[in-house]
Order: structure tokens, then sequence, then C-alpha cells
């Protein structure tokens, strides 16, 4: 599957210390037709962390890594010529992510500590 490229692993690292400083989720709209090839599309941007399909009135959630508040503007134009079908229906931006992932991180991104994601047993 990792061959064909119909699965690809991810790692996670302390995002500040890579310059990233903010996370921008956005919620979109996109034909249906459209739907799979833009999402596996989107996924190819250096920025884009993740690219699903979701149920709703808006049916594509991104989530992405940037540098600035700045950056945004350079990101959304680049969607914007890239992907002229896609629409931004809202974005939610996040300047500091205090638990990603069931890990609690410190100012920095690293890991400092555990709240599992379920209950151990």
């Amino acid at each position: 599957m990792l061959r064909d490229g119909a699965r690809t692993l991810r790692r996670d690292f302390a995002h500040p210390l890579a310059g990233l400083s903010m996370t921008a989720v956005y919620r979109m709209t996109v034909p249906h037709s459209l739907l799979g090839q833009t999402g596996h599309a989107l996924t190819r941007l250096g920025q884009v962390r993740l690219s699903a399909s979701v149920t709703g009135p808006h049916d594509l959630l991104v989530q992405v890594l940037l540098h600035s508040l700045s950056a945004i503007d350079h990101f959304e134009a680049q969607l914007a010529d890239s992907f002229p079908a896609l629409e931004i229906r809202d974005r939610t931006i996040a300047m500091h992510t205090p638990k990603r992932m069931g890990w609690l991180l410190d100012d920095h991104g690293r890991a400092i500590g555990r709240v599992p994601l379920a209950p151990e047993t």
C-alpha cells in the first residue's frame, strides 16, 4: 500500500521549532464530482496536514500549518488559483496548540505529558 501510494506515513514534530507558529482549519465546499480529486490534490500542498471529506454543509475539512498570520493570504490565493471550484466557507485559527493526539505540549510544541485519547483498561 505504501509503494502504490494508497497509504502514506506521517510523522509529528514540534511545529513552533520548525517556524510553524499557527494552525488554520478550513471548512470548504467543492462540487461533489470534484471532491475526491480536490481532496487528494490538497494533500500534496506542503502546508496541508489533513484533508478530509466530511458530511454537513461543508464537505471538505482541511488543516494547514503556517508560519504566520500573513501567510494566510498567500495560502488562500494559492487555493483560488489552483482550485477555482473550491469555496472557503469558514476558517478557524489557532496560535497555540496545548494538546495534540493525546500529548500535552509545552510552548515550543514538545510533548511534556500524555492524556490518553481513550480510557485505558
